[in-house]
C-alpha cells in the first residue's frame, strides 16, 4: 500500500485482497462530507464513481476515507490460467500508477468542498 499526503488529505493506494486497484482520500471531521455514505456526496468524479466509505480499519487514525475501485466491467480483462483453461481468471486493465492520479483528482475534488 502507498500512502501520501495531497492537497492537506491523506491518501491510500493499493491493490486489494480480490487484486482491484483502489484508492482513497481519508477527511478529517471538519470536512462536510465527513460521515457520508458514498452515494450521498454529489458532484465528485472519479474512476466508476465513489464506492466506498468509512473507517479504515488497517489505519490507526479518526479520518473518514472515500474511495473508488478499478473492478468494473470494463476495468477488467479475462485471461485463462495453465492448470484449467475452462475457468477465466480476471484482472483490472487499470495500473497502481493510474489509481495515483485519480486519488489525486479525488483529494483535489474534496479539497474545492471544504
Amino acid at each position: 500500500m502507498k500512502t501520501w499526503q495531497s492537497h492537506g488529505f491523506k491518501c491510500l493506494a493499493k491493490i486489494n485482497q480480490t487484486g482491484t486497484p483502489v484508492g482513497y482520500v481519508g477527511l478529517p471531521q471538519e470536512h462536510p462530507d465527513f460521515g457520508k455514505h458514498y452515494d450521498d456526496i454529489e458532484d465528485v468524479e472519479v474512476h466508476g464513481g465513489l464506492t466506498f466509505a468509512g473507517y479504515w480499519q488497517d489505519q490507526a487514525d479518526d479520518l473518514w476515507y472515500v474511495g473508488f475501485d478499478c473492478g468494473h466491467a470494463w476495468d477488467m480483462n479475462p485471461f485463462l490460467t495453465s492448470s484449467d483453461d475452462a475457468i477465466p481468471r480476471y484482472t483490472s486493465n487499470k495500473s497502481l500508477d493510474y489509481v495515483e492520479e485519480e486519488t489525486e483528482r479525488l483529494a483535489e475534488q474534496m479539497d474545492k468542498r471544504r
